[in-house]
C-alpha cells in the first residue's frame, strides 16, 4: 500500500532522479535523460530540494514522498510564500 511521509535526506537524490525522468519524458527538452539531468543540475533548477529542510520545513511548509513498497513513486511540496498564501511545488508522479 502507497505511504505518504515527509522527504528524508537519504531520499534527496532518489527524489531528484524521480522529477528528471517525469520531466524528461513530458517534455522532452534534451535527447537524452543523462544530457537533461547534466543540463538541469547545471542549472540548479532542483535547489530547493538540495536544500529541502531550509527550503520547505524551516519556513512553515513541508516536502512529501509517495512510496510504495520502499520505491519512491511521486513527490510534492508545499511552501508557504507569506502568511496567507503558499504554492504547491514539485508535484511530480511516476507515470505507471
Amino acid at each position: 500500500m502507497p505511504e505518504i511521509s515527509p522527504l528524508r535526506p537519504d531520499q534527496v537524490a532518489e527524489a531528484k532522479q524521480l522529477i528528471y525522468s517525469v520531466a524528461h519524458e513530458l517534455f522532452h527538452e534534451r535527447d537524452t535523460l543523462q544530457e537533461a539531468v547534466a543540463y538541469y543540475e547545471s542549472k540548479r533548477h532542483l535547489r530547493d530540494v538540495d536544500d529541502f529542510q531550509h527550503s520547505y520545513f524551516e519556513n512553515a511548509g513541508t516536502f512529501l514522498v509517495l512510496t510504495d513498497g520502499g520505491r519512491l513513486i511521486g513527490t510534492g511540496g508545499l511552501r508557504r510564500l507569506s502568511h496567507d498564501t503558499a504554492e504547491i511545488k514539485r508535484l511530480w508522479l511516476l507515470p505507471e
